[in-house]
């Protein structure tokens, strides 16, 4: 018998709005009893090959008075991306 196939969630992947292709992340900040998102903000950044950063590994953590955000966001052959905040106050 064959392995299940891995499937991506629905409404995961590019999409298309009037012939364009795009694809949009998000970060959840999520309510760690009830698993629910307590808050969910948009991310726009892309990789080098078009994918939104979000798309994998995804890592957000404070550092000193910043945040940062680590991210593999490719398939394949990928690159470690790092993004920080300004010094919050």
């Amino acid at each position: 018998m064959a392995p299940p196939r891995h499937r991506r969630p629905p409404g995961a992947g590019p999409r298309a709005v009037g012939g364009q292709s795009f694809q949009l992340g998000a970060v959840s900040l999520l309510d760690l009893d009830s698993l629910t998102a307590i808050n969910t903000v948009p991310v726009t950044a892309l990789s080098t090959a078009g994918n939104s950063i979000t798309r994998n590994l995804t890592w957000l953590q404070a550092n000193g008075n910043s945040l940062q955000l680590i991210s593999v966001p490719d398939d394949g052959q990928s690159t470690l991306v790092t993004y920080s905040t300004p010094a919050l106050s």
